[in-house]
C-alpha cells in the first residue's frame, strides 16, 4: 500500500476478515463525504463491469464506506486492495465536480391513522403539526445508503429542529410505506417490520417491489421530495409482499413435507449483488455441505436444497427419487410411496437434503434462497410447513458438467452408486469423514477469526478477554446472528461500541456498547452500527454453521493471509 498517496485523499483500505475490504473515507456524515463515496463507488463498478477486479460478489456503500465483499476462491484480499488502491489513485477526489442527481418525489400523508407519532413531534420539538409538516417536507434529502431491510434509504438533510428521540419500546409491526423520525434521521419503511421511529406518515410509493422488473426504487445518490398529500390520494400500502411468480402447490411435485420440524427451508448458496439494495446473502449456512451433496448426484453446486434445524423434516416421497442427505456418503434412491422419517439430531444443529435435479422453485434476485425477512424466494419467501409440496427439476435438463470429475477426485468421500432407502437406517451426520466434518468434536469449539475494520476500537484488556475466555452460545441465536454469553469486552477511551452504520456481511463480529459480541450469520441485515473489530476466517465457517445453544466456544486471532492459505488449503 502506498499509504502516503492515499492519504492525500484520506482514504484507507483495510481488511474485513479474509474475503471483503473496506475502503474507509473520513468518518462523518456529510454530502462532501458523501460525494467522495459516490465518486469512488462509480468508479469500481466500472472496474467490476469492465472485468477488471474480478471475484467481486457484492459492494456496500455506506455514509463514509465502501465494503468490497468477494469469492476467497477466485481471489484475495492483497489483489483486491492493490487494484482498488490503482482505481483510487486514477481517479482523484470528486472535489469541485458535479454530480447529476436523480430526484425522486414521494408524496406523503401526513398525521391521522397513518402518522400516530406527528403529535408526539410536535410536542417534544415544540412546534405545531403543521410546521413539522412544512419542515420536514421542504429538504431535498440524499440518500446516502440502503440497508436495514431491502430498499431501505437511510437519508440526510433532516432539519435540526425536528430530531425527536425513538420511541421507548419498538413496535412490533410497522405498516410498510411509513415514513419516520429516529433521533436526527428520516426514512420509509420499504417493508412491515418492527420498528421504534416515531412515525409521522405514510406514502403508498413501494421503495421495493419484488414483482417489479425493477425491484428497487432509490439507490443511493438519489435525492428524495417528500410532498405532503391528501388522505384520499393515496391507496392502501399492502403489509406484506408476495411475489406473483414465487412457487404455488405443484401439479405434480415429487416430495411432500408431512412435518418441517422447528426450522426447514430451501437454501441455495447465497444471492449476492443486492446487498446493496439491503437483501441479505440468505443461502446455506454450510455451503460446502450443501454443494459436496448435490455434486454427488451430479447437480450444479447451487442447485435448490434443504437446510433443516435440530429435527429433519418428515418426507414422503411421490415419485422416484435419488437424493443425498448429511453425514450418508451415498446417494439414496426413494421409491413412490417411500417416507423418510424424522430425526432428532443429537451433535451439531443443520442437516443438509439435495436431490437430483434440484428443488423447482423460481429463482428471484438471481437466487432460489429463502430471505425470510424480506419475503421472497423458497416457497413464497417462508419456511416450509405441514402439507408443502415441491417438485423437482429434470435431471438430465439440469446436470453439471463437472459432476463426474467431481465424484472421481472425492472417491475417499463419496461413492456413485445408490442404496434403496428401506435398506438403511438414516442416521444423519453420524458418519460424516474426519476431514470434513459437519460439526466439531472439540470442546470448546476453536473458531478462527481475523481482524476487522474497529479493531484498533477495542482497549487492550477487550482484546486480551476475547481472545483467552471461552463464551457461550446463546438460546437467542438463530440464522441472522449468533450471540455469546460470556465476558464483556471494553473499549478504549475514545471509543463506545457506536460507529457510523456501514456495510456487513456473513462473518463480521459486531461488539455492541454493552460489550457483548454478535457473530452475524447468513440472513444478516447488509449494514450495521456497532464496531466490527474481528471477522470469521472462512475456514471456521462449518464450525460455526453447526454451533447449537450450550457450545462452548475460544476464538483464536490469526493473520489474515494464514486464513486465506488455511482456506485454500481445505479445497
Amino acid at each position: 500500500m502506498r499509504k502516503q498517496s492515499m492519504n492525500k485523499y484520506k482514504i484507507t483500505l483495510v481488511d474485513a476478515g479474509d474475503s471483503a475490504v473496506s475502503i474507509r473515507f473520513p468518518q462523518e456524515i456529510s454530502e462532501k463525504v458523501h460525494n467522495e463515496v459516490m465518486h469512488h463507488l462509480g468508479c469500481i463498478r466500472s472496474a467490476v463491469t469492465s472485468e477488471k477486479l474480478p471475484g467481486i460478489l457484492d459492494i456496500v456503500p455506506s455514509y463514509a464506506a465502501i465494503l468490497i465483499c468477494f469469492d476467497i476462491s477466485v481471489t484475495n484480499g492483497e489483489t483486491i486492495k492493490d487494484s482498488l488502491e490503482e482505481i483510487i489513485l486514477s481517479n482523484p477526489s470528486s472535489e469541485n465536480r458535479e454530480f447529476e442527481k436523480r430526484v425522486i418525489e414521494i408524496p406523503v400523508v401526513y398525521g391521522g391513522e397513518y402518522g400516530p407519532d406527528l403529535e408526539t413531534v410536535a410536542t417534544h420539538t415544540g412546534l405545531s403539526t403543521d410546521e413539522v409538516i412544512r419542515l420536514h417536507s421542504e429538504p431535498e434529502y440524499p440518500v446516502y445508503m440502503i440497508g436495514f431491510l431491502a430498499g431501505f434509504p437511510y437519508l440526510g438533510g433532516l432539519n435540526p429542529a425536528l430530531e425527536t428521540p425513538r420511541l421507548e419500546s419498538p413496535r412490533l409491526s410497522v405498516p410498510a410505506g411509513s415514513v419516520g423520525i429516529a433521533d436526527k434521521q428520516t426514512g420509509i419503511y420499504p417493508v412491515e417490520s418492527p420498528g421504534g421511529w416515531q412515525i409521522i406518515g405514510r406514502t403508498d410509493t413501494k421503495l421495493y417491489d419484488p414483482n417489479s422488473d425493477n425491484p428497487f426504487l432509490v439507490s443511493a445518490g438519489d435525492v428524495i421530495k417528500f410532498v405532503p398529500a391528501e388522505p384520499d390520494s393515496i391507496k392502501s400500502v399492502p403489509s406484506n409482499h408476495k411475489c406473483d411468480n414465487e412457487s404455488k402447490q405443484h401439479v405434480d411435485p415429487a416430495l411432500r413435507i408431512l412435518s418441517p420440524g422447528p426450522l426447514t427451508t430451501i437454501q441455495d448458496l447465497g444471492r449476492h449483488g443486492y446487498m446493496d439494495k439491503g437483501i441479505s446473502v440468505c443461502g446455506a449456512m454450510d455451503c460446502q455441505a450443501l454443494s459436496e451433496l448435490n455434486l454427488m448426484l451430479g447437480n450444479h453446486p447451487d442447485a435448490a436444497g434443504l437446510e433443516s434445524t435440530f429435527i429433519t423434516p418428515r418426507i414422503e416421497f411421490l415419485k422416484d427419487t435419488v437424493f443425498a442427505v448429511s453425514g450418508i456418503h451415498h446417494p439414496i434412491k426413494a421409491k413412490a410411496g417411500d417416507i423418510l422419517e424424522s430425526i432428532t439430531m443429537s451433535t451439531g444443529i443443520r442437516t443438509y437434503f439435495a436431490f437430483a435435479g434440484g428443488i423447482d422453485v423460481p429463482i428471484v434476485l438471481g437466487s432460489r434462497s429463502t430471505d425470510i425477512k424480506n419475503r421472497i424466494g423458497g416457497l413464497e419467501g417462508r419456511k416450509l410447513g405441514t402439507g408443502d409440496e415441491l417438485a423437482l427439476y429434470d435431471q438430465e435438463s439440469n446436470i453439471h458438467e463437472s459432476a463426474e470429475k467431481v465424484l472421481d477426485t472425492k472417491e475417499s468421500l463419496f461413492t456413485s452408486s445408490t442404496i434403496e432407502l428401506n435398506a438403511i437406517a438414516v442416521n444423519v451426520n453420524s458418519n460424516t469423514p474426519s476431514h470434513t466434518p459437519l460439526h466439531s468434536t472439540e470442546n470448546p469449539v476453536t473458531i478462527h477469526i481475523t481482524t476487522g475494520p474497529q479493531y484498533s476500537d477495542l482497549s487492550e484488556s477487550g482484546i486480551s478477554t476475547f481472545l483467552n475466555s471461552e463464551y457461550i452460545v446463546s438460546t437467542s441465536s438463530d440464522r441472522m446472528g449468533i450471540r455469546f454469553d460470556g465476558p464483556s469486552l471494553s473499549f478504549t477511551e475514545e471509543k463506545d461500541g457506536n460507529i457510523i452504520t456501514d456495510g456487513l456481511c456473513p462473518g463480521a463480529i459486531q461488539v455492541t456498547p454493552s460489550g457483548q459480541p454478535i457473530l452475524m450469520n447468513a440472513d444478516c441485515q447488509t449494514t450495521g452500527g456497532y464496531a466490527k473489530p474481528f471477522w470469521l476466517a472462512s475456514i471456521s465457517k462449518r464450525k460455526v454453521a453447526q454451533l447449537r445453544p450450550g457450545d462452548r466456544v475460544r476464538f483464536v486471532l490469526i493473520k489474515t493471509a494464514d486464513a486465506v492459505s488455511l482456506f485454500r488449503e481445505s479445497l
